[in-house]
């Protein structure tokens, strides 16, 4: 049986990350790289609403002038996971979706089968996607690959070709989409773990 829950898209959006500075602000088509995720996240008819939680000003500005909603939020926050517990203290919702500031390509029904475990099973507390890997992509260090069990659940990420095909036989390979949803329950718990 699926239920109904209310799930709110944050795009936690560094200003300093570390391979490609400024990556969020990055013009691409006249707007900001984060703006394209917003539209992109927004398009979801399953969150009721998607906000941007940054840690600087400018990026807040950015997206004040593109019309999307923005919060400041701490600088200390060791990863993008710890910005959405930020907002998940002054917002409600059954389930947060976090949306990496650099997936401009997220579509609808990426964020539909996200939630879908949410919907079908009340004991879900952390999802996140994976789908089928482009032979092109295999060798890119860029793209994120995942090894699931029999189950679904992920049991390794790795940069590199997993798993290793020795035979050729065409193993199926998966990428990981930099979707998680969670509950305010796993990410209390995610926030308390040592970084």
């Amino acid at each position: 049986m699926s239920r109904r829950l209310t799930a709110l898209g944050v795009v936690p959006a560094r200003l300093g990350s570390t391979r490609l500075p400024r990556k969020v602000l990055r013009d691409i088509a006249g707007k900001p790289l984060v703006v394209h995720v917003w539209e992109a996240a927004r398009r979801s008819p399953d969150l009721a609403e998607v906000l941007v939680a940054t840690d600087a000003d400018e990026v807040v500005q950015a997206c004040a002038r593109h019309g999307v909603p923005a919060i400041l939020t701490s600088a200390d926050h060791p990863s993008g996971t710890d910005r959405v517990w930020e907002v998940a203290q002054s917002r409600a919702a059954d389930v947060y979706v976090n949306v990496q500031g650099d997936e401009p390509f997220v579509t609808p029904s990426h964020i539909a089968r996200l939630l879908d475990p949410f919907r079908e099973r009340a004991d879900t507390q952390v999802a996140t996607l994976k789908i089928r890997l482009r032979p092109e992509e295999a060798d890119n260090p860029a793209v994120n690959k995942v090894v699931c069990a029999a189950d679904g659940h992920a049991l390794y990420f790795s940069k590199y070709p997993v798993p290793y095909d020795r035979d050729a036989r065409g193993v199926p390979r998966f990428k990981h989409v930099g979707l998680y949803a969670y509950t305010r329950a796993a990410l209390e718990a995610f926030h308390r773990l040592p970084p």
